[in-house]
């Protein structure tokens, strides 16, 4: 918990995202403003001025970076080339999901997928599916680029192959929240509004265990190398627990876990 270091920001933080290596942060404001800093010597690298407000930047594997703007569009940059690649939306985008070599952004009516080849840093449009108007309120892809996920305002969601064909649909107990992929893509974990989580089979779709739930709301989910982690707050308390991975879990053992 000692401090490691401390780097005064060029501008006023909103969003901040670290690189794969954890070498880079890139630091958005609440306007149009985005710098990416070299963690090792604390030095800016890249001060970037949108046109129009940033909607979400990530990092793109270790040396590009993607933002999607209010003004409908999505640029992709690179470490040392200046000028982005442009993509335009034709909508206004709500969410953005990267890998090394996939790149997915939501709008208000479709998710568009944009992928790229191991020994270029170009990418191209691939595919674009259809969401019926509902804005999507979570994206996630599998950690090796298998497949991908989407989750709907109005509850539903939907598991993809990398290519954008539909492998299946399902529903939780309400609009999802928050989306993983565990770290080995066996597993998908969804936590809705309701503060219930749902473990699926990341190849199916099929519900892997009964319905989580806390004594109080569960508001986090994360999964590290072996287990799958919840977290929530009670009144002045904030908890953590860990269950196993799904292939160990029983209705007795989920019970106690359970907080």
């Amino acid at each position: 918990n000692r401090l490691q270091k401390s780097i005064p920001l060029p501008i006023r933080p909103a969003g901040v995202a670290l690189n794969p290596s954890g070498s880079r942060v890139m630091i958005s404001d609440f306007t149009r403003d985005l710098v990416v800093i070299d963690i090792g010597s604390g030095k800016t690298e890249r001060q970037i001025t949108h046109p129009n407000w940033i909607q979400q930047a990530k990092f793109v594997g270790n040396d590009q970076f993607a933002s999607i703007c209010w003004d409908q569009t999505l640029r992709i940059w690179d470490s040392v080339i200046q000028e982005p690649q442009r993509f335009d939306l034709n909508d206004l985008p709500t969410r953005l999901a990267t890998a090394d070599h996939t790149l997915l952004v939501a709008t208000v009516s479709s998710i568009t997928g944009y992928q790229r080849s191991i020994d270029s840093s170009h990418w191209k449009r691939r595919f674009r599916v259809r969401t019926d108007n509902d804005a999507t309120k979570r994206i996630a892809i599998h950690p090796n680029e298998m497949s991908w996920l989407s989750c709907n305002a109005n509850g539903l969601n939907q598991l993809w192959s990398i290519d954008g064909n539909q492998i299946a649909e399902f529903h939780d107990d309400g609009p999802v929240v928050m989306c993983h992929y565990s770290k080995d893509g066996r597993w998908i974990a969804t936590l809705s509004e309701t503060g219930s989580v749902h473990v699926r089979d990341a190849r199916s779709g099929d519900l892997m265990a009964p319905t989580l739930r806390g004594k109080t709301a569960i508001t986090e989910i994360q999964w590290n190398a072996e287990r799958l982690l919840l977290g929530g707050n009670d009144r002045d308390r904030y908890w953590l627990s860990a269950l196993d991975l799904p292939e160990t879990w029983t209705k007795s053992n989920l019970n106690s876990n359970r907080n």
